[in-house]
């Protein structure tokens, strides 16, 4: 059996790195506590599945997401720690995907979509009718990618 997504990241990794407010309310002596998750979910997975594969895949991707869980309940200097590397694994990415970077975005995602194209089944990677895909990356560069 495949372990759920609990078993596999429950340190609460996300919700630590983000932010709680308190307050309370009006007119009782209630607290409030709002959590919100730090807001780019997919950075902490690649981070994850960057430090598993920088072990060549030998450590447990569950023991790698609580030792981070750890640095982050240390206390702010520990949270400042894993954010600061999640910021710069953003910037690195975007450096690297850059118009002028190591592996444009357009290069780079043609690329990948061409692999992913030669899995696909024979039907439908030889199709009479074409397909076309359009993704922007949000700061105005996109790629416009057809098959067959």
């Amino acid at each position: 059996d495949a372990p759920s997504k609990a078993e596999l990241f429950g340190h609460a990794l996300q919700t630590n790195l983000g932010t709680t407010t308190t307050r309370k309310a009006w007119f009782s002596s209630t607290m409030y506590s709002t959590r919100r998750g730090y807001p780019i979910c997919g950075s902490v997975v690649h981070m994850l599945g960057s430090l598993w594969a920088q072990t060549g895949g030998h450590d447990n991707v569950e023991q790698i997401e609580a030792l981070l869980s750890d640095i982050v309940a240390s206390g702010p200097e520990g949270k400042a720690l894993v954010q600061y590397r999640l910021a710069g694994t953003m910037k690195g990415l975007e450096e690297r995907l850059a118009p002028n970077g190591q592996d444009p975005f357009e290069v780079s995602l043609r690329r990948r979509l061409q692999e992913d194209v030669k899995g696909l089944p024979y039907e439908a990677s030889t199709q009479k009718a074409s397909s076309q895909i359009c993704i922007s990356d949000g700061h105005g560069r996109q790629c416009t990618f057809s098959w067959p």
